[in-house]
Formats: C-alpha cells, structure tokens, sequence
C-alpha cells in the first residue's frame, strides 16, 4: 500500500496535522453516477467550493470521473483487496457483529459485489438485517 499524503493550505506534505480543530467536512459519494436530472451538481459543488472553509470530499469508482479540473485537488487510488483478503475482513465484521455465515457463503457475496468492498458491506447488512425479520 503506498503511504498517504496529507493536504492542507494547499500544500502537500508527509506529516500529518499536529492537531485537528474542525472536524467537518463535505462528502459527496459515488459522484461518477450522476444522471441526467442531476445537471446542477458540479456547478453546485463549484459553489460550494468557492464559499466553503471545508474540506470537500467527493468518491468514485471511476478513475477519472467526469469532473472539472477547476477545484485544487488530491487525488487517493485505492486499489481492490484480494479476495482472501476481503474474506478476512468481511469474516472479522460477521463475527464481531455475530453474524453466523459460512466461508462459501461470504465467499459467494464477495464474486456477486465484484469484490467491491461498500457493495460487499452493504448486501451483508442488508441480508443480516432482512433475516433478523423472519
């Protein structure tokens, strides 16, 4: 895995801030999967941008969405777990949650969500939470 770098007052460094004073930020998701009635969102997240003293945050799944290269920005790529390892976590999540599901069984979530590993939680919970009401 290769080490993060830390951004702030546009400047990019190796240490990380000595102490953190405001703890909020702006996140937007899955920001590769606006549609079409969304047309306002990247002029909206300009503006917000322009008013803003916090950070801004935005996640893809793409590596280029389509956005402007008007904001300052750092860009992170996360690379896929293995499988083993996505296995590895999403067991330690069942068994800390006490959630009772085979190996095949997670193994078999994991291949259905691509191994993608938001997917791969979320169909978990949603499963868990679904067999709780029956």
């Amino acid at each position: 895995m290769l080490p993060v770098k830390c951004y702030s007052s546009s400047k990019l460094s190796d240490e990380a801030p000595k102490q953190v004073i405001n703890k909020t930020l702006i996140l937007f998701e899955d920001v590769d999967t606006v549609f079409d009635e969304d047309r306002g969102f990247i002029s909206t997240i300009l503006k917000i941008a322009e008013t803003t003293r916090w950070p801004i945050i935005l996640t893809s799944n793409k590596k280029d969405p389509a956005l402007p290269h008007l904001l300052d920005q750092l860009v992170l790529d996360f690379k896929y777990p293995s499988s083993g390892e996505l296995l590895s976590h999403v067991g330690m999540i069942c068994k800390s949650e006490g959630v009772d599901v085979t190996a095949p069984q997670l193994k078999y979530l994991i291949n259905a969500c691509l191994g993608d590993i938001r997917r791969t939680t979320m169909l978990l919970q949603f499963w868990y939470q679904g067999k709780q009401e029956y």
